[in-house]
């Protein structure tokens, strides 16, 4: 990952906190640091991907889907508010907070490839080849 899409990506998620945005399911940034391989990020600490989570509680009872829906509804609906593309939504990308918790909650990680709606273009292609 260059600098550039670095800063693209910190400046995407301190917009998100600036507005509260980790209220409405966006994972929590708190900062940054430098190592010798670039930036790291300082971000809250969640329980488990919803992938590992949907793997290990098989069948997912009608409870933890209805809550698991709503909550990234929420989510998409703030990124929408501030006009962002997530652009790589996937179970790893979505985070469950506390697995013990319910109703359940969830929030979204993983801005690499977002964008602003005003740079897509029709036809773009974001994804990750395999997962298109």
């Amino acid at each position: 990952m260059t600098t550039n899409e670095e800063d693209k990506i910190i400046c995407v998620l301190r917009q998100l906190m600036d507005k509260g945005m980790d209220r409405r399911n966006i994972v929590k940034f708190h900062d940054t640091f430098d190592t010798r391989l670039g930036k790291a990020m300082v971000l809250e600490l969640l329980d488990m991907s919803l992938l590992r989570y949907y793997n290990t509680h098989r069948p997912l009872p009608l409870e933890d889907i209805r809550s698991i829906t709503k909550e990234v509804a929420v989510a998409l609906q703030a990124l929408k508010d501030m006009s962002i593309i997530h652009a790589d939504l996937k179970l790893d990308n979505v985070m469950v907070v506390d697995q013990s918790q319910r109703p359940l909650k969830i929030k979204l990680i993983d801005f690499g490839l977002s964008m602003y709606s005003s740079e897509a273009k029709a036809g773009m292609r974001i994804q990750h080849v395999w997962r298109r």
